[in-house]
């Protein structure tokens, strides 16, 4: 190899090396929710890494970080733990810095469906906590949810019936001892009620219906709470 081809060879990796250092790596936080019924336990993968194993219906994962280079799509694939077979999978190109993701596996357990909810909401103030509503309950009515005397969700429905309705905006409160009740938006009635839990501040909460209201056994009608 003569000294001309020594340099050009040189130059194109120097070139090369410039390029991917000029790549910016990007910090993006992922978590998954399981709100589909008779799922059974499922294993989440993110970047192709198992990132939580056994994770049931109305079950969340913690909020795990995916660094990735400008241009590499954000991946999720959702596991059979007995067989390895795959339930959903999902890649976006189109994620921001900055943000906040959240994908919900619901729907059909014939067909799963999969959604993905974003967000770039402050992290609460020293003492407080924030919580977002989503109903995923199929057959479950229009939804008010409330903290104590908080509103929390007015007028949520099925998320399949309308993505645009089915998700509250986050709700900022103090830390401390709330009832949760769940209530038919038009008749008032209570479906669910939880007294008496102790919410420390520092938190970010998801909380969601899942199951179904006609079984009342095997998957029944449910509210589920995932933090970060």
């Amino acid at each position: 190899m003569n000294n001309r081809t020594v340099l050009a060879c040189m130059a194109i990796w120097s070139v090369m090396a410039a390029s991917s250092c000029h790549k910016k790596t990007t910090a993006i936080r992922v978590q998954f929710l399981n709100a589909l019924p008779y799922s059974g336990y499922v294993d989440y993968y993110l970047q192709g890494e198992k990132r939580s194993s056994f994770i049931g219906m109305a079950q969340g994962s913690n909020s795990h970080t995916a660094d990735l280079l400008t241009g590499e799509p954000l991946t999720l694939e959702i596991q059979n733990p007995n067989t390895g077979s795959t339930l959903l999978a999902s890649a976006r190109a189109d994620w921001q810095a900055g943000t906040h993701y959240t994908y919900v596996m619901y729907g059909d357990t014939a067909a799963p469906q999969g959604t993905w909810l974003s967000d770039t909401v402050a992290w609460p103030a020293a003492g407080r906590f924030k919580v977002r509503f989503g109903h995923f309950a199929a057959d479950a009515p229009a939804l008010d949810v409330f903290y104590n005397n908080d509103t929390i969700a007015f007028n949520r429905v099925y998320f399949g019936t309308d993505s645009t309705q089915a998700l509250s905006d986050f709700t900022d409160l103090p830390a401390g001892t709330y009832t949760v009740r769940v209530k038919d938006h038009n008749t008032g009635q209570t479906y669910l009620i939880q007294p008496n839990i102790g919410i420390q501040g520092n938190r970010i909460l998801e909380i969601f219906t899942t199951g179904l209201m006609a079984d009342s056994v095997t998957a029944f009608f449910q509210l589920g709470t995932m933090a970060r």
